[in-house]
């Protein structure tokens, strides 16, 4: 059994040997080639410190107006909604003022109308209701209709009122209603 085991060892170590002798073969991931070789492009040449600065240097530039602007929007949003609230308070005091001058004059109101006008209003308020009720009283009766006696009265004294119709016409007519 050793001796399977070590024929065995004996092709690995061959290989092994076969790799590290060829520089080609690298045992790192090339993925992990491209991601530490920062300082090389795509071509292996090395990138120019000047052209590195200038664009950190323009990036930053860009970063910093953009900032700058985004800085003057917030302050100007700010600035809006200050402006917002103070004429809110404006629009605000102006209701209060209003509301407490509306209750003032009520309450003077209240107070000039003592108790002679108050029962004066009283009086002509029943005065007006009587009326009213009278009136309508007076309306449904007009609009009730006759009664059979009143019927007959009515139909008597246009018979009488009609030629050639005598009295013995009425009693054969009926006046239910």
């Amino acid at each position: 059994e050793d001796e399977g085991l070590g024929e065995e060892d004996a092709s690995k170590q061959g290989r092994i040997a076969y790799i590290d002798a060829n520089e080609d073969i690298t045992l790192v991931s090339t993925h992990d080639e491209q991601m530490f070789d920062v300082d090389q492009d795509l071509d292996g040449e090395e990138l120019n410190e000047e052209v590195a600065l200038k664009l950190h240097a323009e990036l930053q530039a860009e970063f910093d107006k953009e900032q700058r602007l985004t800085a003057e929007r917030a302050q100007q949003k700010v600035e809006d909604n200050i402006a917002l609230i103070e004429s809110w308070y404006d629009v605000q005091a102006k209701i209060d003022a209003d509301y407490q001058l509306a209750e003032r004059l009520q309450a003077e109101e209240q107070h000039e109308l003592n108790d002679e006008d108050k029962d004066k209003l009283f009086m002509q308020l029943l005065k007006k209701r009587r009326k009213f009720f009278a009136a309508k009283r007076a309306e449904e009766k007009r609009n009730k209709a006759p009664t059979q006696a009143q019927q007959r009265k009515i139909m008597c004294t246009y018979l009488k009122n009609m030629e050639g119709k005598k009295l013995t016409d009425l009693k054969n007519k009926s006046f239910d209603s």
